[in-house]
């Protein structure tokens, strides 16, 4: 009994680390329509285009790895990590398909980004699913 529980809860958090993913896209491109709007404006060109798209994946990181953790209550910053580590995959093998270039410091220090921001989120996540409101 007690290793089907522990299937089905294994298949739960799997499926909120793809519904994590899923809204780690959203917010990621929500922040890239503001930033684009914002560059729209500001004549600096293209100079600030690429800290935008880090600010953008790291605050999509720290959504996601948020939501998981809050549906789990409980290892915020583990469930962050494999956030982070998961987004970091898929964006980083995006990105190779698409300009076919090599891996580069800027993905180091994008890798260090995200996964600050997962293990941030995912630490807030636990600390704010404890809380009580009583209103």
């Amino acid at each position: 009994m007690k290793n089907e529980m522990r299937r089905s809860e294994m298949g739960n958090r799997s499926f909120f680390i793809v519904k994590a993913i899923l809204l780690e896209f959203v917010v990621t491109a929500v922040f890239v329509v503001l930033f684009g709007v914002a560059l729209l404006f500001v004549p600096s060109g293209l100079i600030f285009a690429a800290v935008f798209a880090t600010l953008s994946l790291s605050a999509g990181c720290l959504a996601a790895s948020f939501f998981v953790a809050k549906k789990s209550g409980s290892k915020g910053w583990l469930y962050g990590l494999i956030v982070g580590g998961v987004s970091f995959a898929v964006i980083t093998l995006a990105a190779l398909m698409i300009q076919r270039g090599n891996v580069t410091g800027t993905t180091l220090f994008r890798f260090i980004i995200m996964m600050l921001a997962s293990l941030i989120g995912g630490v807030l996540g636990v600390n704010r699913a404890n809380t009580h409101r009583y209103l």
